[in-house]
């Protein structure tokens, strides 16, 4: 054992001193010194963890391409949770509109007498690629929407029928291929 410099302490304090050197002695002679056992290692690091991941991007919140994350979470959004994607199809299709920079969508269609069937859509999305193989995802949409419906009524002849307005909002997902991107 190793002598190490006697200094004038508490009695209080040397008793408890001298079983420790005491302790370190035998402990030194005998078999390797204890270290300290984490059991609950992992148990504390998953859940520092999970304070941590508190303070990141929610992984449910996509964003507009162009928005200002700061508008949305206090910490920045990845690019991974952004629209990157916008379509348009139908009737109006080269009035309607599909912007991932800001989310906004139009879809337009001039419904003359004639046409029985009229259709028309724009929409935006997401490349979202789950870490787990096997996961059950349910998606939700938190939208803002206006409808408007207006009738020409300055037409040369007298016309008779029925209209019938439909708007739908679909959440739907695709699988797209790795090896091509189809």
């Amino acid at each position: 054992m190793e002598e190490r410099a006697r200094e004038t302490a508490a009695p209080e304090i040397s008793s408890w001193q001298n079983a420790l050197d005491e302790y370190a002695g035998r402990a030194g002679q005998s078999q390797p010194l204890p270290t300290l056992d984490h059991k609950f290692r992992d148990r504390v690091a998953r859940l520092l963890d999970d304070r941590v991941r508190l303070f990141l991007w929610p992984p449910g919140l996509y964003i507009p391409g162009g928005a200002d994350w700061k508008q949305y979470w206090f910490a920045p959004c990845p690019a991974d949770h952004r629209y990157t994607q916008g379509w348009k199809s139908g009737a109006g299709s080269d009035a309607n509109l599909a912007n991932p920079a800001d989310g906004h969508l139009f879809a337009y269609a001039a419904a003359r007498v004639s046409d029985v069937h009229l259709h028309t859509e724009a929409g935006i999305g997401f490349y979202f690629k789950p870490s787990p193989t096997l996961a059950v995802y349910r998606i939700e949409a938190s939208i803002a929407a206006l409808g408007q419906y207006r009738w020409d009524t300055g037409v040369a002849r007298d016309y008779g029928g029925n209209i019938r307005l439909r708007a739908f909002l679909y959440t739907a997902a695709w699988s797209v291929s790795a090896y091509d991107g189809a």
